[in-house]
């Protein structure tokens, strides 16, 4: 599925995904997420966190995330602690929310 170009106003990264138990039964994990730089986490600032599998799928849909990319994320987070969401473009009002 083709995704939009990028508005002026968005702002495009990488979403960082990382298992904070443990412990790889994902089913029952927690996991922090942050959005930063193309080459690496440095600067990367923190957009949430969100319990269990299910909670993960839908934040990052929240974020604008392809049901594929989640799909993909949700497959690597079950055999590793981490994984990154290359490309991604967070919205102004998004970003926004997060201030609140």
């Amino acid at each position: 599925m083709p995704t939009e170009p990028p508005r002026p106003q968005d702002v495009t990264g990488v979403i960082y995904v990382v298992r904070q138990s443990p412990s790889r039964q994902t089913t029952a994990s927690m996991f922090a997420l942050s959005f930063g730089g193309k080459k690496d986490s440095v600067g990367a600032f923190y957009v949430g966190r969100a319990s269990r599998l299910d909670a993960l799928a839908a934040f990052l849909l929240k974020l604008g995330v392809s049901q594929d990319e989640v799909d993909t994320a949700l497959q690597v987070l079950s055999a590793q602690p981490h994984h990154q969401i290359l490309n991604a473009t967070l919205t102004k009002e998004f970003l926004r929310t997060l201030g609140s």
